[in-house]
């Protein structure tokens, strides 16, 4: 790891720790889907992880996406064969990463339901949370309620301070990843889990 990033990653509060550490577990326990993934239509998988990125702008890490590739695989094969045209894969697919979504973020609400967390990162690493935020506005069009984009910006500044890690002036999958966390959360908070659970994907791209 840099420096930049051991010393950022250092100021680390107990509940993001935790979050690293759940995630290194899942990630573990991941293996075993793996190797069985491996072994179920293993000429589809660049393409499903490519149509994952495609519909919701980013992929999540790896641990979560096995859980749905099977089925995305099947979705693809079916298209690939003729049995489902090109909006049905869409639908199909939209509608497992709309669920891959929720549990991606389920983490967020220990920052939100910890807003100290985040008054502690912005004393100890302002210039990030502050490129983040900038970042964030500009692609969003609009400056996002802290209440929504704390978890957001946490996690996006994580990424501006690792030195390998590199940003275009167009949309990447770190902005995609950061909107959709504040678009889900601005919608749970005014109109409810279902709502948020049932709302659009971002990117929603042509394969």
């Amino acid at each position: 790891m840099d420096k930049k990033s051991k010393s950022y990653l250092s100021g680390l509060s107990l509940p993001e720790l935790d979050s690293d550490m759940e995630y290194a577990l899942e990630d573990l326990l991941s293996i075993e889907e793996d190797e069985i993934l491996a072994r179920l239509r293993p000429e589809l998988a660049s393409p499903t992880l490519l149509l994952i990125e495609k519909r919701l702008g980013y992929l999540p890490r790896q641990s979560l996406t096995v859980l749905y590739e099977p089925d995305l695989r099947e979705y693809y094969h079916r298209y690939i064969v003729g049995d489902i045209d090109i909006d049905r894969l869409y639908y199909c697919t939209d509608e497992l990463l709309k669920v891959m979504r929720k549990h991606d973020f389920r983490n967020d609400f220990r920052v939100f339901e910890n807003p100290e967390i985040y008054k502690a990162y912005s004393k100890l690493h302002l210039p990030y949370l502050q490129q983040a935020n900038a970042r964030i506005c500009k692609f969003l069009g609009y400056q996002p309620e802290l209440e929504c984009s704390m978890a957001a910006e946490i996690w996006f500044s994580q990424k501006l301070a690792r030195d390998d890690i590199q940003l275009s002036d167009h949309l990447t999958p770190y902005d995609y990843r950061a909107m959709t966390s504040i678009r889900y959360r601005e919608i749970l908070m005014a109109e409810g889990e279902e709502a948020a659970n049932n709302s659009s994907l971002l990117a929603m791209q042509s394969l």
